[in-house]
């Protein structure tokens, strides 16, 4: 196996990790603001 190949595939799986964690993050960070939002509308804040 060349070594470029070798690099392809670490940059391929880096960019899926990244990917992946910001998903993860976006979902998180979704889900609390609307925690978030329900917790004040519920309080009668918003």
């Amino acid at each position: 196996m060349p070594k470029i190949a070798y690099i392809y595939i670490y940059i391929r799986n880096e960019i899926c990790l990244r990917t992946q964690s910001l998903y993860m993050a976006s979902r998180r960070l979704h889900t609390s603001m609307r925690i978030l939002a329900a917790d004040s509308s519920s309080s009668g804040l918003a």
